[in-house]
């Protein structure tokens, strides 16, 4: 199914180790893909529900607590991958696996925060086309209509869901963990909890907004540039 480029210079040795890290990659976009189609539309549920809109910070439900701890198990996973292949993955994608997990571990932990945990998996949706861009250059399709609409579909999307609705739910988060710190009385979400997500959510949109300009700026070099996706695709194991 996955198509290697030729390297008739390569010796035996490279070659596995360019098999071993397609495999990889393969299995990780596999179990990436099943995260994100079960989580991101109970996600949606949460979201819809009147009772995280009406108290964002402390609501809770068995469904809630179910998609914490499957997203905090695949962030593990994810950081995992990422620290055992650093060289190849690089501090950007291992600092988001890390920023994630503790995110939905705190949810885990704590009960709080559910809300915007659910919130933030919207993410995901722009994650399918990067999948779905990897195995079509790797079938050979790197100069293909489908996958210039795929990359153009994939920019569209991170940026409605990562950018727009990112930036915004940010905010919301932002806001409602700093209020806690000034209600009557006192409130039992922690001052590392507010301070942590603050500095996460400032994290992770400079991430986003960084791999936004990359992608962006690769697709207008293939629209208006007359480049070939393939001179300006990059894929980690290659």
């Amino acid at each position: 199914m996955l198509v290697q480029p030729p390297t008739k210079d390569a010796d035996a040795k490279k070659q596995l180790r360019r098999a071993k890290g397609a495999a990889i990659q393969t299995v990780a976009r596999i179990v990436g893909t099943v995260h994100n189609g079960l989580q991101v539309p109970l996600g949606l549920l949460i979201l819809l529900d009147p009772r995280f809109q009406s108290n964002r910070v402390f609501q809770t439900t068995p469904l809630s607590y179910a998609v914490c701890y499957i997203s905090a198990g695949y962030f593990f996973h994810d950081l995992i991958m990422c620290a055992s292949r650093f060289a190849l993955e690089g501090p950007l994608y291992t600092i988001h696996a890390l920023v994630c997990h503790a995110a939905y571990a705190f949810g885990v932990t704590t009960g709080f925060i559910h809300y915007h945990g659910a919130a933030f998996l919207q993410w995901e949706l722009s994650t399918t086309f990067v999948h779905l861009r990897w195995f079509m250059y790797k079938m050979g399709w790197a100069n293909t209509r489908a996958y210039v609409l795929n990359g153009v579909s994939m920019v569209l999307v991170f940026f409605g869901c990562r950018i727009v609705w990112g930036y915004i739910e940010s905010v919301v988060l932002v806001g409602d963990v700093l209020r806690e710190r000034w209600v009557p009385g006192g409130s039992p979400f922690p001052v590392g909890g507010t301070v942590g997500y603050c500095v996460a959510a400032v994290v992770m949109n400079t991430l986003n907004t960084y791999w936004f300009y990359k992608m962006l700026t690769a697709a207008l070099a293939v629209l208006l540039g007359g480049k070939k996706a393939s001179d300006v695709s990059t894929h980690k194991d290659d």
